[in-house]
């Protein structure tokens, strides 16, 4: 598993993201939700998620009051599926700063977060994907 830590200093927003996540992972994912104050229900199901292996899957949780989030990318089928899947939970990420500092999803202000929210990622990404891949090989 291949960790990255995003900070949104204009959001004033901290994203972890953890990369091609295995079972044998999950009791520490499972302690960094528990951490971030996930709730029981939701504890099951990405427990039950983690632990099934099942390849191109993913989960995002975000605390507003703490402007905290988690996102786990599983291992996936090919290289190209980690775009789809990130973006996917970028979306959920998006949505939470959105309603977390009352703002449109639907207009210009998710529009321009999402690009900061790249960015952000892209500051680091050289070396997290050179992480990833190698980890891969």
């Amino acid at each position: 598993m291949v960790r990255q830590i995003v900070n949104l200093h204009e959001y004033d927003w901290k994203i972890e993201i953890l990369y091609d996540a295995r079972p044998k992972d999950a009791d520490y994912i499972l302690e960094c939700l528990w951490d971030l104050g996930c709730e029981q229900r939701y504890l099951y199901k990405a427990e039950r998620l983690l632990k099934s292996g099942t390849a191109n899957e993913g989960l995002t949780y975000s605390n507003p009051h703490e402007r905290r989030s988690i996102i786990v990318i599983g291992h996936v089928s090919n290289p190209f599926e980690i775009c789809n899947s990130l973006m996917h939970e970028l979306d959920h990420l998006q949505i939470a700063i959105c309603r977390a500092d009352g703002l449109r999803t639907d207009g210009e202000d998710a529009a321009y977060l999402i690009g900061d929210i790249t960015e952000a990622l892209a500051r680091n990404v050289w070396l997290t994907m050179r992480k990833l891949f190698l980890y891969l090989i």
